[in-house]
């Protein structure tokens, strides 16, 4: 039986019980797991090194403790690390991939389609920014579509394995969502979706990509 809905495993520290300052024990990691199931929550292990990580997940499912695992927002590098240490069974990488954040195309999304392993794409509509766009509003009305809708059917159009996660708190908004999933983009409209030049549109965004470019090094490639 599952022990939790879900379970996060984390690399902040290593794996410790803070009642005596020891390593947990396997039998506690189950314990633990089992109370957040009985409370309808979610696990977190707190780890130290991609082997440990993978070990965990897959002894947590061999022994049917979890179904699949996956991670969340592992650069290539880290993805090689987690395979290399015997993640190969990972299910999912959830990053963040959306029409004005195409990152990830350069080399991870390649490299994760190349082992079948699918690309969750969380924020696809920008924390509804995307939603708002001008220019994707403009071809929607056209169509009779949201902006977000589009935003959603363009994540799908990149391939059967990459599968947007918009979040939502209202009924009306997660059938519109859904009804993305039967959308499909001609090439006329990717044009003119790209024509527009799709991006979040906002200062706080061209920042966070600057600061990035920055820590990398590449501060004086990057223009706006």
């Amino acid at each position: 039986t599952p022990l939790a809905r879900s379970v996060t495993v984390t690399s902040l520290a290593p794996l410790i019980d803070s009642s005596n300052a020891t390593p947990l024990s396997w039998q506690a990691i189950v314990d633990d797991l089992r109370a957040h199931a009985a409370a309808g929550g979610t696990g977190v292990i707190v780890v130290a090194g991609q082997g440990t990580r993978a070990r965990i997940l897959e002894r947590l499912r061999d022994a049917g403790h979890i179904r699949h695992w996956g991670v969340s927002n592992f650069a290539l590098a880290d993805m090689k690390e987690l395979l290399a240490a015997g993640g190969w069974r990972c299910a999912a990488n959830q990053v963040l991939y959306n029409l004005g954040r195409r990152g990830p195309e350069w080399d991870l999304l390649p490299w994760l389609a190349a082992r079948s392993i699918p690309a969750m794409a969380y924020s696809p509509i920008e924390q509804g920014r995307l939603a708002a766009h001008p220019e994707l509003r403009r071809i929607g009305a056209t169509l009779g579509l949201s902006a977000a809708q589009l935003a959603l059917a363009w994540v799908l159009a990149q391939g059967d394995d990459r599968v947007p996660i918009p979040g939502t708190r209202r009924i009306p908004t997660l059938e519109q969502n859904a009804a993305a999933v039967d959308l499909v983009l001609t090439p006329d409209l990717v044009a003119q979706i790209f024509t527009g030049r799709i991006t979040p549109d906002n200062r706080a965004f061209a920042d966070d990509l600057m600061a990035r470019a920055r820590a990398a090094g590449i501060g004086d490639r990057v223009r706006f």
